[in-house]
């Protein structure tokens, strides 16, 4: 069958479809086979999220997305202060790391996309420039600091500006983080 006239003219079907093409002759044919897929819609707007919306300079953040059907690739575009600093097809992946971040406000812009059209959606996160176990936030990390830390650590003191204080990088303020910022007044972190 060449031609199935049924399926009539500039007629097309959500779903999956394989073509198979034989030339035969007498002797015998040989064949080859392709597949495709139709999609009569854009993709939905994925929903975009990072794990803070406040994070300190030097620090990884992971953005993450659902994925979503219909989709051939996504876009990502990520603005710091207005300024573009990557823009790349992500593939199929639902996740990417940017390291060592530096001060600013930055917009992650991410769109599903395939052949009838894309969708985007963004989330926005602050890169604060700040110093590692400057907790009282003056400038200068001082014993102080570590104070504060290592009451936090033992539960005298609600945790405020984890970013700073979790010098480890374990998501909380333990002593052990007390002991580093002790360490770093006295130069020999």
């Amino acid at each position: 069958m060449i031609y199935d006239s049924s399926l009539g003219n500039n007629t097309s079907f959500e779903g999956a479809y394989w073509i198979n093409l034989s030339a035969n002759n007498p002797a015998g044919g040989n064949g080859s086979s392709c597949e495709f897929v139709v999609v009569d819609a854009a993709p939905e707007a994925p929903v975009v999220t990072t794990d803070s919306t406040s994070y300190a300079v030097g620090s990884t953040v992971t953005v993450s997305w659902n994925a979503v059907e219909n989709n051939q690739f996504y876009w990502t575009n990520v603005y710091r202060n207005g300024e573009m600093i990557y823009d790349s097809s992500m593939g199929n992946d639902t996740s990417f790391t940017l390291t060592n971040v530096q001060a600013g406000n930055y917009v992650v812009l991410l769109s599903a996309n395939n052949p009838m059209g894309g969708n985007g959606s963004s989330c926005s996160f602050i890169v604060n420039a700040v110093t590692p176990g400057d907790i009282d936030s003056n400038g200068t990390v001082t014993i102080l600091d570590a104070l504060l830390a290592l009451r936090m650590g033992m539960g005298m003191l609600p945790v405020a500006n984890l970013e700073v204080a979790d010098m480890n990088g374990d998501g909380a303020v333990t002593v052990i983080d007390a002991l580093m910022i002790m360490r770093l007044t006295m130069g020999t972190a």
